[in-house]
């Protein structure tokens, strides 16, 4: 699921920007940095990309400390309260350095919730609710690198698509009318 979390992540900044900022640049910055950040959730599993990446060929070491910690895989690092932790981190340690930091706080948090939200659409769900609950929840039932997923990822690539060119204004929200109709009016005479 690791390239549909990374389009979702980039996606949903994509939808937050324009609330955020004006600024082309941030814009783009926080594309990739949502989209990094969506792998960030899974650093609590020893296969994940991010622990791959991260901590190489000491991850089972390391994610060994991490998922106990955090209540196991899909728990704590997958949590409303996970959420609002990212915020506040990148908030703190973007301050001193750069000046107070909205759109870059809100870019990482965007990435982070939108992998758990992709996570909530699985048969296994998350503990969003962790640590004052251990239940489990789901709003879908798709099966990671099932039939599903795909559709859902190849749904989101596209509206990320449009979305992006709408955040750097090549085309407008108004025009997605028109493209849905006619991309409609192909998959009925095909």
């Amino acid at each position: 699921m690791g390239k549909t979390h990374a389009v979702s992540g980039a996606l949903s900044w994509a939808l937050l920007a324009p609330l955020v900022t004006d600024s082309v640049e941030q814009r783009v910055i926080g594309l990739a940095v949502a989209g990094a950040f969506a792998y960030g959730p899974d650093l609590d599993h020893h296969g994940s990309t991010a622990s791959r990446a991260l901590f190489g060929p000491f991850r089972g070491k390391v994610v060994g400390v991490i998922s106990p910690l955090l209540g196991g895989h899909r728990a704590g690092s997958h949590s409303l309260l996970s959420i609002a932790a990212v915020f506040l981190a990148v908030w703190l340690v973007a301050a001193p350095l750069w000046g107070p930091q909205l759109w870059l706080a809100t870019a990482c948090a965007a990435g982070w919730a939108a992998h758990i939200l992709g996570d909530m659409l699985t048969v296994d769900g998350v503990k969003i609710f962790w640590p004052f609950s251990r239940w489990d929840v789901r709003l879908a039932r798709l099966r990671t690198g099932g039939r599903g997923e795909k559709a859902f990822s190849l749904a989101q690539g596209c509206v990320l698509a449009y979305s992006t060119a709408v955040l750097f204004d090549f085309a407008t929200w108004s025009d997605a009318g028109d493209a849905v109709h006619l991309l409609a009016k192909t998959v009925a005479t095909a």
